[in-house]
């Protein structure tokens, strides 16, 4: 190849070059070739065996240019995304890791998209023996990621609530039927939801969310005496939350200084939505001493 260090080293005994197929003076020392001129230099050399010089053999020296980089491309991915072995146009390639490494393989790599940021691969081909100079393949990664306002949630009978996929997104695309595309889906029905979520890099990543019947807990006994009401619950999923105007929620089961009256009790467990409901009075005994 052209500049490249040429070996001239000839198998045989008392080896004798010429310049010429016949006649002549051979020379025991090798020619100096200079590679930097492309083109076919022609030397003969013989061997002397036993002080019998044999015929001469031709050596063809050809001098080729080195070829360019193959044609490469820089690529944008997502995080996570699948991929497919990068590509160059070239012949004979050799996939390399590093600009300067001695790794080069036939089969191209297959660049990861775990991690975000810019990775760098290098590419070279091969023509008539000679290696081009690497090209540099840039894949960047971009990044993407998930709402951080969907969960998995539980509805009641007759029940509507609203899965929010959050802000932050370039669109959005549910898979209801027809297909939603806002960042709110309201569902009554159970079942897996899914979200494509679209960044403002044009990463799209898709996240579901369960929804799941909730179970309701039921309200065994109701006691209630002078200014309290006092509720025994079982089922559902403890601990448990009650209230007697659904606004205000505590964990105790047990309301005091209430006026004599008829009031609402609400039940619900912490990890579902269902509420039971019953109705209790209080009573006032005035004291008659």
């Amino acid at each position: 190849c052209k500049n490249a260090a040429l070996n001239l080293e000839i198998p045989g005994n008392n080896i004798l070059w010429y310049t010429m197929p016949t006649g002549g003076v051979g020379s025991n020392k090798k020619p100096t070739i200079n590679t930097s001129q492309l083109g076919t230099i022609r030397y003969w050399v013989s061997q002397t065996v036993n002080g019998c010089e044999s015929p001469r053999s031709e050596v063809v020296i050809a001098i080729n240019d080195i070829p360019q980089p193959p044609i490469v491309s820089n690529i944008t991915l997502c995080q996570n995304s699948a991929t497919n072995p990068l590509s160059a146009t070239g012949s004979n390639l050799l996939w390399y890791s590093t600009q300067n490494s001695n790794d080069g393989k036939t089969v191209a790599p297959n660049p990861s998209t775990k991690d975000v940021g810019d990775f760098s691969f290098w590419v070279s081909q091969t023509t008539n023996g000679c290696e081009s100079l690497r090209a540099e393949i840039k894949v960047t990664v971009l990044p993407t990621h998930l709402s951080n306002t969907l969960f998995d949630i539980t509805i009641c009978d007759d029940e509507t609530k609203t899965l929010d996929a959050g802000p932050g997104f370039a669109a959005y695309e549910w898979n209801a039927n027809p297909p939603t595309f806002s960042r709110y889906l309201k569902v009554s029905k159970l079942g897996d939801y899914q979200v494509n979520l679209t960044n403002a890099n044009g990463c799209i990543v898709s996240q579901s969310v369960k929804v799941t019947a909730g179970i309701t807990p039921v309200i065994e006994e109701i006691i209630s005496g002078d200014h309290f009401i006092e509720v025994n619950v079982s089922g559902g999923n403890p601990p448990y939350f009650y209230s007697l105007d659904l606004n205000n929620w505590q964990g105790s089961n047990r309301f005091d200084h209430l006026k004599a009256g008829i009031y609402t009790v609400y039940v619900k467990s912490k990890t579902n939505s269902c509420t039971a409901v019953a109705q209790a009075q209080v009573i006032f005994i005035p004291n008659t001493i």
